[in-house]
């Protein structure tokens, strides 16, 4: 089953990931010179396709296909959908950048929330396990992912994620009376186990006056939070087009 968008009274198809091309260029003046195959057959398409298809590792008849018959005409991957809009004219292009990428992040937003959920689940799950069969062994949080889970916190506000009241990084990147802290276990340092909390939720955590279950729910936003980030980012970086 398949969405719908209205580009000025002009409906543009959308199923899973794909965006309909062939209304994408109905909705923009239906130029004969424009059609989605002239486009593809263009080396700069071509060679956009090819790279959008090593990225996301699938063969590139996954991505862009035509369909006879109703409810036909040329599908593709909305990563390759924005690029054909750029081609199409300024004015549609800029609504898709806007209109459909928003939608179509939402929906993959939607879908990474749950995949992380579930992959912090069965993290919790292998640590339980860890802990009552290894020796407790501290393992510190490596200059890099300091750094890494520092940028990631100033780029969704800079404020401790914990509690949400006390900055913990500036401006400049410094941080700012905090501590990184290992979530589940000191045993695992990696960005999606630890964060960069403030020292006073630091010390309740510690000693145990803030149960770490009770912590979890704050713990588990930051990391979606850092999830959708890095995702976005990753997208703008494969496309080009911000």
């Amino acid at each position: 089953m398949s969405d719908e968008l209205d580009y000025q009274g002009a409906r543009v198809r959308l199923k899973g990931d794909t965006l309909n091309l062939t209304d994408m260029w109905r909705a923009s003046g239906s130029d004969t010179q424009k059609q989605p195959a002239k486009w593809h057959a263009l080396q700069q398409a071509a060679d956009f396709i090819g790279y959008i298809a090593g990225t996301l590792g699938k063969t590139e008849s996954l991505l862009i296909w035509t369909k006879e018959g109703r409810g036909g005409g040329t599908w593709a991957h909305w990563q390759i959908g924005m690029a054909y809009a750029k081609y199409l004219s300024p004015a549609f292009h800029a609504w898709c950048n806007s209109i459909v990428r928003a939608h179509m992040e939402r929906r993959a937003t939607g879908n990474f929330q749950s995949q992380v959920i579930e992959r912090l689940d069965r993290i919790e799950h292998r640590v339980d396990t860890l802990e009552q069969r290894l020796p407790q062994r501290r393992r510190e949080i490596t200059r890099t992912t300091r750094l890494y889970l520092a940028d990631a916190t100033l780029a969704l506000g800079g404020r401790c994620p914990c509690c949400g009241r006390v900055d913990v990084v500036a401006a400049d990147g410094n941080v700012l009376n905090a501590e990184f802290d290992h979530f589940y276990s000191n045993q695992l340092p990696s960005e999606d186990h630890s964060w960069l909390i403030c020292l006073a939720c630091h010390s309740n955590l510690t000693t145990g006056k803030l149960p770490r279950t009770e912590a979890d729910v704050h713990f588990k936003s930051f990391q979606l939070r850092r999830a959708a980030l890095m995702a976005v980012l990753d997208t703008e970086s494969a496309t080009g087009e911000d």
